[in-house]
């Protein structure tokens, strides 16, 4: 594109790059109505988005689980896009958002023309990154049979809901059951724990209704991994040393879990599968 880099603030509106002031989605939308839509948010280092392919493998599934227009190949065409992008707004090292969601009038609220497809990508800096993490135990459940269960959606509003009720009590994530009382993750992160029982690296199976995050599937596939249900007390009783995952903030080690005794220091070996 022609436009010269400057030092306003750009995204990416279905594939024009626009000043994000400028950017525009119809106030009477599924999107804007009832956060139908998906979403996944991408490390960028060195101007690359890493681990692409997983991330647009999980929009497309996403993205046909809210019954949106999304097709896989592309959604494989916003790669070049996104770097683009990250030239544009002069980021070597951050992280950018990418947002398929439905730009059309719902039947109750228009003429009901049916679903169409829009896409919108962000760019930011990464936040800073803390020491070791301390958890608590999020009073509020995740539904696993809920048909947004493992989908990552616009609807994101009750995990941030979580996160915000973990840091009022001084805490910086939570751990989150499921309505059955088994530990399903945290609020904006997957969570992982070397076992006292097997020595083994666990995470919660998606069964779980826990969110197939890209990181987590990362580290699965590069180390061995048991994918379990546990309750809380079986977790206390379980876990000795603990750490979460994000795209963008790659393996965080916890330091304190409320309730539980003395965590050990997560092993090199884990914190050193991810590259950043």
């Amino acid at each position: 594109m022609s436009q010269q880099i400057t030092n306003e603030f750009w995204v990416c509106l279905d594939g024009e790059l626009v000043e994000a002031g400028s950017a525009k989605i119809t106030a009477v939308s599924g999107a804007v109505l009832y956060g139908r839509g998906v979403f996944t948010t991408v490390a960028v280092r060195g101007g690359e988005p890493f681990a692409w392919p997983r991330h647009a493998e999980r929009l497309a599934r996403d993205s046909i689980a809210l019954g949106l227009d999304a097709v896989r190949s592309e959604i494989e065409e916003l790669k070049p896009v996104l770097r683009e992008l990250a030239e544009r707004n002069r980021l070597l090292d951050g992280k950018a958002r990418i947002t398929i969601f439905d730009p059309s009038a719902p039947a109750l609220w228009g003429d009901g023309s049916g679903r169409s497809c829009s896409t919108l990508i962000q760019t930011s800096k990464s936040d800073p990154v803390p020491g070791p993490l301390s958890l608590t135990l999020s009073p509020y459940l995740l539904n696993s049979a809920s048909p947004l269960a493992g989908v990552k959606t616009c609807n994101y509003l009750e995990p941030l809901l979580a996160k915000e009720e973990a840091s009022r009590r001084g805490f910086d994530e939570a751990i989150r059951l499921n309505e059955k009382g088994t530990v399903a993750g945290c609020c904006l992160a997957n969570l992982f724990w070397v076992s006292h029982e097997t020595g083994n690296l666990r995470t919660p199976a998606l069964s779980t209704g826990c969110l197939a995050g890209t990181t987590r599937g990362y580290i699965i596939d590069r180390t061995e991994v048991e994918e379990v249900e546990m309750t809380p007390d079986e977790l206390r009783s379980d876990a000795k040393a603990v750490c979460v995952t994000s795209s963008v903030r790659g393996v965080s080690p916890v330091g304190t879990v409320e309730g539980f005794g003395n965590l050990v220091p997560v092993p090199d070996s884990l914190m050193s599968l991810i590259p950043y």
